[in-house]
């Protein structure tokens, strides 16, 4: 449904009236879809305990500030355009889930720092994570270092 207000524009991607509102376009389209409450599965839970591990791992503030560059350059990159990362959240996500369909014998549920340090596991830096195939190349990636 198209949307037209008078004088007000609705927040995006906030819930009113059983409607929600969606931006695009840097906030010039604004659409408005009725709220449906999403079917929970097993994918569902599964998911959640996964991701609930991966940040109980907490990363360094250094490996943080390094997701953050790496996706600053990454949005640079025709790829970046398509299919564009946020936060170091993602990039966090988007790493870990390339781990474990390279490394299937690790089970990303159970994870711990100690493990992810004693095997030597790509995800310790950006650095070694590209070296690994696990993310793509972008400018400075030599440089993110940190580790987690």
């Amino acid at each position: 449904m198209k949307l037209s207000t008078k004088n007000q524009v609705p927040k995006p991607k906030s819930k009113k009236d059983g409607l929600v509102y969606c931006s695009y376009r840097n906030g010039e389209l604004i659409i408005a879809r009725r709220y449906v409450y999403p079917k929970l599965s097993e994918q569902n839970s599964s998911f959640a305990a996964r991701n609930k591990n991966l940040f109980q791992l907490k990363p360094s503030d250094g490996y943080k500030a390094d997701c953050q560059a790496y996706i600053r350059a990454y949005l640079s990159t025709p790829e970046g355009q398509v299919q564009a990362m946020r936060s170091w959240n993602n990039l966090y996500v988007k790493l870990m889930s390339a781990l474990g369909k390279k490394y299937p014998h690790i089970n990303l549920n159970t994870l711990t720092r100690d493990e992810i340090f004693a095997q030597q596991l790509p995800c310790i830096s950006i650095k070694k994570a590209v070296e690994a195939g696990l993310l793509p190349k972008v400018k400075g990636w030599s440089k993110l270092s940190s580790e987690m």
